[in-house]
């Protein structure tokens, strides 16, 4: 949450500044709030032309959750911090419909901490508590993602001050990276070599149950205002 404070801070005094520039052409800049599938966020729309915008921000969301996965019970922590960089095109004069494209820079992960159980599914193994002391894991994507979606709302339309804003497309994130760390407690060097083979399975297969969130859908809605 302070990380994303702090980078709402940085963002604002963007958007003031780029404000500022645009003070002697006015009604070219807007403000928007939004909330969706990346999280709740604010954005800076700047028009380019009649047809062409170009729109940039912070979206931030902080969700717990728990699962199974790969035979293992896990607490997960989804932190989703985008910034994204679109360019809003209109094909039809003064209808609120866009196309639009661009990217998201990111940095999202997901923490992962398995729930105390008596035994652990660990690739083709099964270990016990005491051999298996503590299991946390981690999902990186790639901290670039390419956007193409639709919408509707042109914040700098003429003849308005608010409006209502929303989009529907994908952000591509590619393939998730996983990392997991156990704390462990084996009799012997053998034990220990052959278990860490095991854990490298547990993470493919992790790897395989999130492959299809390369894929994410962006949903959201949010209304702006016209300087």
């Amino acid at each position: 949450m302070k990380r994303f404070i702090c980078k709402l801070g940085l963002v604002s005094l963007f958007i003031v500044s780029l404000s500022t520039i645009g003070a002697a052409d006015p009604g070219n800049i807007a403000m928007g709030l939004n909330i969706g599938t990346l999280g709740a966020g604010i954005d800076l729309t700047v028009g380019i032309t009649s047809n062409l915008n170009v729109r940039g921000g912070i979206n931030a969301l902080d969700l717990n959750s728990d699962g199974d996965e790969s035979d293992v019970e896990y607490d997960f922590n989804i932190d989703l911090l985008s910034y994204p960089l679109f360019l809003d095109w209109y094909p039809i004069d003064k209808v609120g419909f866009r196309i639009s494209a661009g990217i998201l820079i990111c940095q999202n992960q997901l923490n992962l901490d398995a729930v105390s159980q008596k035994e652990y599914e660990i690739g083709d193994e099964t270990y016990s508590a005491e051999e298996i002391v503590k299991l946390t894991g981690r999902m990186d994507f790639n901290g670039m993602a390419p956007y193409i979606g639709i919408g509707w709302g042109n914040a700098v339309g003429k003849n308005q001050k608010w409006a209502f804003a929303c989009d529907l497309g994908f952000a591509f994130l590619g393939e998730p990276h996983f990392k997991l760390k156990a704390d462990t407690n084996f009799n012997n060097e053998e034990e220990y070599k052959e278990f860490i083979n095991e854990l490298e399975k547990e993470k493919d297969e992790l790897e395989d149950d999130f492959n299809d969130y390369g894929y994410y859908p962006v949903i959201t809605l949010g209304i702006t205002y016209k300087f």
